[in-house]
């Protein structure tokens, strides 16, 4: 072998080839890609992680104001009552419940809320 032939063969070892090249980029870059969606993912389930914390949190709180409201008793207003001369309390009479049609006058009810045709501009 000739002194030339031996520069080009130790030559060709040391620099990588098109499809090696090709590799290791195709490498490096899946290599980023995963690392890129890791640090999405963990962030992602850190704000899921907080905001269970949160809600847990607004459960215990509902929880605690729930065992104060049974504890307390209810507070109820004292009923006022008015005694009438003969001992009888101030009862209303009850009001009768109509139906919204049937028993009305004309007199209760205009005429153009019985015909009424469209807005009047």
């Amino acid at each position: 072998m000739t002194e030339r032939e031996e520069k080009m063969s130790t030559a060709d070892l040391s620099q990588p080839q098109p499809s090696d090249l090709d590799a290791y980029f195709l490498q490096r870059r899946m290599e980023m890609m995963i690392e890129t969606q890791g640090k999405k993912f963990a962030a992602e389930f850190a704000g899921i992680r907080e905001t269970i914390g949160r809600l847990n949190g607004e459960i215990a709180e509902i929880k605690r104001c729930l065992a104060v409201a049974r504890e307390k008793p209810a507070v109820q207003l004292p009923q006022e009552e008015t005694p009438v001369a003969d001992g009888r309390q101030n009862e209303k009479p009850p009001l009768q419940q109509r139906p919204r049609y049937g028993d009305t006058k004309p007199e209760e009810v205009s005429i153009d809320k019985f015909f009424y045709f469209g807005s009047k501009k």
